[in-house]
This record gives structure tokens, sequence and C-alpha cells, in this order.
């Protein structure tokens, strides 16, 4: 890995091309049931690389058409350019103070691109680049209070020492889900792509069409627009985060093909899905390997906590939301497993836990979840049980999502991956 810096040159504020967009949106504008199970500061990351190709000489997504593009994307998630608020006393969560934009960072890399790839094939990996990726992202704040100030959605825009370009984008968890944040970034690209030019949005806008007329403008009363004076300048360079240590593990069909069989029950009387059968084979060995660092430490087995897994699924399908539905939508099932039972038992048998674990919602009730959330009074006493410690597995489905697809800007991508930072789900 390189050891390379990466400074942000300028932050630019950016808002609606068009403000009257603002004047239908309700203020206090409430946020969902579901939106209140994540917690506040948690972002969803993720970052586009683009490399420069022969077909395309131009300079490689120049900033000024990139903020241009956010600011008519922002004219159709209007309330991205709010910011959150907190009921002191309910925890009931809404957006206000519409208007006062999103970030924009300029940053650059006196490295080229192809310095990060440490494969012989020229392929990347999240974690070869500074900070697993992180640098390529917009500083987030970790505290409620901070997620009170700062912007819903930030983006960061990197251009490389050999004109290749970085596009990480990072977005509030609590506004949206996975699926709303992939085509919140595909409506970015098909804009960028089909978008037009200052001069050319001027003269439509002041082009009279036969039939309609303008009323004039209605100045937007939002009171809370001096609540919290203004968002904080994330221009400063905040100290660095404890390093994230990971790993990429790619599995060939053969690998998988292996895994699958040896997960599933030798009965034949059930089936097990390829993701639960990695999730449990993955959290097996780890959890082998935890208990074998204790070992060589020698440390007693009991200083590890009960194993517990842990996942998101996405019901917005099978709560028969609309397609384009932008709010989060997401069930995070858990279980535990004692750790003579995943450590001694065949795969197949921890398989069948995971398996039943993340089929253990149904439609009926997500949707009493959602009317129990509701129903709360006060929302700041919801808890998730979720043991979080140092035997804990999480699992994200990113494979759902197809993160190349609709997101050509000059040129396609030539490799897209979530960064997994402290903060990041």
């Amino acid at each position: 890995m390189t050891e390379a810096t990466i400074a942000v040159k300028a932050t630019h504020t950016v808002v609606n091309a068009t403000p009257e967009r603002l004047e239908s949106l309700d203020v206090p504008y409430w946020l969902g049931p579901l939106d209140h199970l994540v917690y506040p500061s948690v972002p969803i990351n993720v970052i586009w690389i683009y490399q420069p190709s022969p077909k395309f000489s131009s300079e490689l997504v120049p900033i000024s058409r990139l903020q241009n593009v956010l600011s008519i994307l922002l004219d159709y998630y209007s309330t991205l350019t709010g910011r959150l608020s907190i009921e002191l006393d309910t925890g009931r969560r809404y957006l206000d103070r519409f208007g006062t934009g999103i970030s924009l960072l300029e940053a650059t890399c006196h490295e080229a691109l192809m310095s990060f790839s440490s494969s012989t094939d020229g392929k990347f990996d999240i974690f070869d680049f500074p900070s697993g990726g992180d640098s390529l992202l917009a500083p987030w704040g970790g505290s409620v209070g901070g997620a009170q100030r700062g912007p819903l959605l930030a983006v960061q825009h990197t251009r490389f020492a050999c004109g290749s370009v970085a596009v990480g984008l990072r977005i509030a968890h609590m506004v949206c889900g996975a699926g709303g944040f992939l085509r919140l970034y595909q409506g970015l690209a098909y804009l960028y792509r089909g978008g037009t030019s200052d001069e050319e949005r001027e003269a439509a806008v002041k082009t009279q069409r036969q039939g309609f007329s303008l009323e004039p403008a209605v100045k937007l009363a939002v009171a809370a627009a001096d609540k919290v004076n203004a968002a904080p300048s994330i221009q400063g360079t905040p100290p660095p985060p404890p390093p994230i240590k990971g790993r990429s593990m790619r599995f060939s069909a053969t690998e998988l093909s292996a895994i699958k069989k040896l997960a599933t029950s030798p009965s034949g009387n059930s089936w097990v899905s390829a993701i639960s059968a990695l999730s449990a084979h993955i959290f097996q060995r780890v959890h082998k390997a935890r208990l074998a660092h204790l070992e060589a430490e020698k440390l007693p087995a009991s200083s590890l906590a009960t194993p517990s897994f842990l996942t998101s699924i996405n019901y917005s399908s099978k709560l028969s939301l609309p397609p384009k539905y932008f709010p989060n939508a997401v069930i995070t099932p858990f279980t535990k497993i004692p750790s003579s039972e995943l450590t001694e038992e065949p795969l197949w048998r921890v398989a069948e836990v995971i398996h039943g674990t993340i089929h253990s919602t149904t439609p009926d009730q997500t949707r009493e979840l959602c009317l129990w959330i509701s129903a709360q009074p006060y929302k700041n006493r919801i808890h998730h049980e979720f043991p979080f410690s140092n035997a804990s597995f999480i699992t994200d489905a990113w494979h759902k999502y197809p993160l190349y697809s609709g997101a050509e800007l000059d040129v396609a991508p030539v490799f897209v991956s979530p960064s997994f930072t402290l903060t990041a789900l």
C-alpha cells in the first residue's frame, strides 16, 4: 500500500438549482419509523473511481460540472439540503433548515491511481487506499450533536496525479437505505451524462411556454434557519481515526460450491442460500481464529463474549413499497450461538442457524414493528438489543446492489466499493 497524502483544497456548499422546490416541503419533515432505528451519526459510504480512457481526452469529471449536477439533483432530493433535529424529550427525529445545503469537497492526491494497486493484474482493493478508503470520503461527525449540525450528504471529489478521479459519497443512513442511496448516485450519473450547460438551463428557464405561467415566488418561511447557526466547516483537518484493519477475500465459483455443499444438511431435506453458507463459514473461521489468538496470548476463552451474528435485510419489496422508495426499509435480525457450538458443530448446523435468522422476520412482523415504533411516545427509549462485543460478527449484503450499473460519468467506473470505517455499517 502506498503512503499518500490526500489534501482537501476547498469545500463548497451546494444548494438547489431551483430554490422554489423547497416551498413544498413540510417543516418539520418527520422521519419514518424504521429511520429511528439507525444511530444518527452512522453514514452509508461508497466510493466510485474513474480512470482516463483513450476514447475520452478531456479532463475527467470537472469539479465545476459535478457541482452543477449536484445542484440539479437536489431539486429532486430537496430534503437532503436540510439538517437533522431530534426532540430532546421524545427523541422524535425530523428534518428542517432546508436550503442549508450539502458539502462538496475538492481534494487532490499526489500519487497516480495505479500506485494503489497491489495486484499483478491491476485490480484494486479498498484496503490498499489510504485509511482503507476513508481518505476518499468527506469527514463525518461521530456524535449525535454533530449529526444535527452537519450536512445529510457529503461528496468528495479527489483527483489523482494521473487525472483519475474518485467520487466518494457519504449520506446519513437514517434518511435512506442502501437501495435509495444507490438510486441517488445513479440519478446523479444520469444527470451528469445528459445535463445541460448553465447557459442552456438559463435560456430554458427564461422561455415562456404557451399555456403556462409562473406564480410570483413566495418567500420560504423556515423559522428553523437560525435554529442552529449554519453548518460547521469541515475544511479543517480532523484528528485521524484509529486505523481500520481488514482484508478482502475472494471466492471462486468452485470454492463457493464446496462451501455451500458443506453448509447443506446431509439429510437433503433443507436448502441454504449461498450468502447463509458463506456467512456461516466465515463466522466459524473468525471465531476459531479469535480463540486461537487468546490461547497464543495465554488468555482464557471466557475473555470472549457469547458469539453473536447480525445482518441487514431490505424489506421494501416485501412491504410492497414503491420501486424508488428512498427512506429506510431495513430490518436487522440477530442471534447468539454458544461458543462451543460455533467451534465444534459441523458447518451445516451453523448455516441452519444463520439461514433461520435471516428468514426469521415476516412482512407482517415488520409492519407490526413499524406500528410499534410509531406508537412509542418516547422514541429515545427504543433500544436495539444486539450485543456489540468482541465476539460479534456482522454481515451486509452489498452484493445485492449493482454498484457499477448506471454509474457512468464521462467513462464507466473502474472500481467501486463501500468504505469500511468505524462508523459505517
